[in-house]
């Protein structure tokens, strides 16, 4: 027994509107869904991770520049005045952390006196790489 149907398939041109309503959408989605984060300063290069985290936004930012140039808040600073400094980030915010970005070249013993002088002030260290 044969079923006879009175279906024919349309063959009209394809609707754009909505393959353009996805394609917004999924820009729209990656445009907010990632996390670029420009930080104006001083241009380093880090020193890479092989295992990765992300580290939140809002942060203190200390930057120790190739040529041994401390830079905090973006502004050119020595240890005397970093330690300052420092001391009333702690005073105004206890649990506050500092990210600390160094360039490559910047010998060890410069950055662990750096790191000193955060801990000392009783600020976390959170050393950033690439």
């Amino acid at each position: 027994m044969k079923i006879q149907t009175n279906l024919r398939l349309l063959h009209g041109p394809i609707d754009a509107a909505p393959l353009v309503n996805v394609l917004f959408l999924l820009m729209i989605f990656f445009l907010l869904g990632s996390s670029i984060v420009l930080q104006p300063g001083v241009e380093v290069k880090m020193h890479e991770r092989i295992v990765g985290g992300g580290v939140p936004a809002g942060l203190e930012i200390l930057t120790i520049a190739r040529s041994g140039e401390i830079y905090f808040r973006n502004q050119k600073t020595d240890k005397a005045s970093l330690k300052k400094a420092l001391t009333e980030v702690s005073a105004r915010s206890p649990h506050s952390s500092v990210i600390l970005k160094s360039d490559n070249s910047v010998p060890n013993g410069d950055l662990i006196s750096i790191m000193d002088i955060i801990l000392e002030s009783g600020l976390d260290v959170v050393l950033a790489t690439q």
